[in-house]
């Protein structure tokens, strides 16, 4: 699957936008889980790197209202999980 945002030439495929999303770039969907009542994707980037920025990314305060004994590990190693809506909103191709 790739991100997806109208690219107006080819050296703008790859990319990073704010969101941390990079253009035109593969990731994999690697689990589904459901955080505070929020369907959640857990997603891979293969470059190990460039890791979402939204809410439920690795520090984003949405974690706060997750018990502690319940929280995925996240590190800076290019898996990230989003929000199923957020996943809808920037993935147009899977």
């Amino acid at each position: 699957m790739s991100a997806s945002v109208a690219v107006p030439d080819a050296a703008a495929i790859e990319a990073v936008l704010p969101t941390g999303l990079v253009v035109g770039h593969a990731y994999g969907v690697s689990g589904f889980a459901s955080f505070d009542h929020v369907p959640c994707v857990k997603m891979y980037n293969p470059w190990g790197k460039q890791e979402w920025k939204g809410a439920w990314s690795d520090d984003s305060a949405e974690w706060e209202r997750v018990p502690k004994d319940l929280r995925p590990e996240n590190e800076d190693d290019g898996t990230f999980w989003m929000a199923f809506d957020d996943f809808c909103d920037n993935f147009d191709t899977l």
